[in-house]
Order: C-alpha cells, then sequence, then structure tokens
C-alpha cells in the first residue's frame, strides 16, 4: 500500500484594489454605527443581541476582505449588509415585538447609507477585476 502526498493548492494572487480598501472601510464603518446606535440605547431585549451579532460579523468580514479580499468577504459583505438594512427598515415601519414603529434616527440614516456604500463598492470591485481568461470550466 503506498500513500501519495498530496501537494497543497496554488494560491491565487488576490489583487487587492483601493476599492476594496474603501468597501471595508465602509463596511466596518457600517458595523460601527451599528454598535453606536447599540450604545445609544435605542434597541431593547433580545435585539441587542441581533445587532451586536450581526456588527460583529461585519468587522470580521471587513477586517478579511482588507486583508484577502476574498469571494467569501464579499459574499459576507453583501449579505449582512442586506440583514442590516432590512432590520433597520423593519425597526421604522413595523416596530419590534415590545415596542411600536420607532421614528427614523440620524444613526439608523447612517448604518443605511454605510451599508448601500459597502454594497455599492464591492460591486464596483467586482467590475474592475479582469476575468481569467483560461478559466478551466470555460467551453
Amino acid at each position: 500500500m503506498s500513500t501519495t502526498l498530496r501537494q497543497p493548492a496554488k494560491r491565487r494572487a488576490v489583487r487587492l484594489t483601493r476599492t476594496s480598501r474603501f468597501a471595508a472601510i465602509a463596511t466596518a464603518s457600517m458595523a460601527g454605527s451599528a454598535l453606536g446606535e447599540l450604545a445609544g440605547g435605542s434597541t431593547h431585549g433580545y435585539s441587542v443581541l441581533l445587532v451586536g451579532a450581526l456588527a460583529l460579523g461585519a468587522l470580521v468580514a471587513a477586517g478579511r476582505m482588507w486583508q484577502r479580499n476574498c469571494f467569501e468577504s464579499r459574499f459576507a459583505v453583501v449579505v449582512l449588509s442586506g440583514l442590516i438594512v432590512a432590520g433597520q427598515a423593519m425597526v421604522a415601519f413595523i416596530g419590534s415585538p415590545s415596542t411600536g414603529s420607532v421614528s427614523w434616527t440620524p444613526a439608523a440614516t447612517m448604518v443605511v447609507v454605510f451599508a448601500f456604500l459597502a454594497v455599492a463598492l464591492v460591486v464596483a470591485d467586482a467590475r474592475e477585476r479582469p476575468v481569467r481568461p483560461e478559466h478551466p470550466y470555460a467551453l
């Protein structure tokens, strides 16, 4: 019985662009604004844990995007931004279960603006990237 050693997979060089760096900054700013809103006392009950978890996830995604700018970090930024915008909209229009609808605060506006900015920058970064002509699955 022979054992063959598997060679480690070659990692492609990741291209860090200015746009990806600005997207990471916008994502970290979105997380900071969400944490600032959390510290402001406008969230209650279980929503404190939810906002904290989303903000922590956004900080991790921003750090990973700054460092590697891989597909997973871009995907996490887009998903977390969408979740944060949806949560802000639901709180503003429907309200949380313990309270009625809450007026739109400047902190909530900043969170939504940074979320849209992060998504727009991720899309712009994707358009900047060159497509590899020797794609192994191309027909």
